[in-house]
């Protein structure tokens, strides 16, 4: 045991034997190249569906090992150790569903966009869990879209509850500055509406915006006439549709909530440009002005 901390960066509590993680995307493939930039673990474990993408995760150094898993099922068949780490990378939805068939020996984390559910799919199984979300990423998917500096100066929520280990608590806080991110503590129920508000709800959005457009101009038009400010809002609208689909739907009553509040300002301001209320449709666009300004 001597031997093997002595190879790693950092006390004990923070650092594991092996890290696991399931999903190799961006999130997963920038978890495995911080970690072993850090040597945070004597061995990365990358697992997942699809082959090519477990190959470019291994041959850009984001695990040492890659392993094919037909389905969540699979994970009944690793033999997990107390000192592993279990990162939880795929859709949010998926996540519940491996939740089902991991052993309550490892500690598991996951780094979705939903909290409330998984944490509740995670106590029912009465496993070693924390969930986390690193705020960070791109559009970009899959392992070439990793990263060993993407967690730098980001927001890493941490969502425990009454029932959370805090030793194992105290070491995924540690892991995550380890890797760069300042850590924040939340409730899995806050973090869900906070989230559907500052991110959900843009990306909704952005998705709507980018369909709107469409249906007036075409996408040929779009693509011929790619102005920045279409361009700047729909950014985050290239991101991966399955995974998007997901969130929204794992986190329905917050994202509809953030809609009819959309619904409510956009109402407005179809009024005032409607009437010709120039005073009140200034003051309007000051108010937001200001409100952006200010990040």
């Amino acid at each position: 045991m001597s031997n093997f901390w002595g190879r790693i960066r950092g006390p004990p509590e923070m650092a594991f034997k092996k890290v696991f993680i399931v999903g190799v995307g961006q999130i997963g493939a920038s978890v495995g190249l911080a970690i072993r930039e850090k040597r945070l673990a004597r061995e990365v474990v990358g697992l997942g569906r699809r082959r090519k993408n477990l190959a470019l995760a291994r041959r850009r150094g984001a695990v040492s090992v890659a392993i094919r898993l037909r389905s969540p099922a699979d994970l009944r068949r690793i033999p997990f150790e107390r000192e592993d780490l279990v990162v939880l990378a795929t859709p949010v939805a998926t996540i519940r569903r491996c939740l089902r068939f991991l052993s309550p020996i490892p500690l598991v984390i996951d780094v979705g966009s939903t909290k409330e559910r998984i944490v509740q799919e995670a106590w029912r199984r009465r496993l070693r869990f924390v969930g986390t979300h690193p705020i960070a990423g791109t559009e970009k998917d899959g392992a070439g879209a990793g990263d060993a500096d993407l967690f730098k100066g980001r927001l890493c929520l941490i969502t425990p509850t009454g029932r959370t280990d805090r030793r194992d608590l105290g070491r995924v806080g540690a892991l995550w500055r380890a890797v760069g991110a300042q850590v924040e503590r939340i409730s899995p129920a806050r973090h869900d509406r906070l989230l559907s508000s500052i991110s959900h709800l843009p990306h909704a959005l952005a998705y709507s915006l980018t369909a709107a457009v469409a249906a007036q101009v075409g996408g040929r038009a779009m693509a011929r006439y790619p102005l920045a400010g279409l361009r700047d809002t729909t950014r985050v609208a290239a991101s991966p549709p399955s995974m998007w689909a997901e969130i929204f739907l794992e986190n329905r009553r917050n994202v509809l909530r953030g809609l009819r509040f959309f619904d409510r300002e956009l109402g407005r301001l179809e009024r005032m440009i409607r009437t010709n209320d120039r005073e009140r449709l200034l003051e309007w666009l000051r108010r937001a002005q200001r409100v952006r300004l200010r990040f």
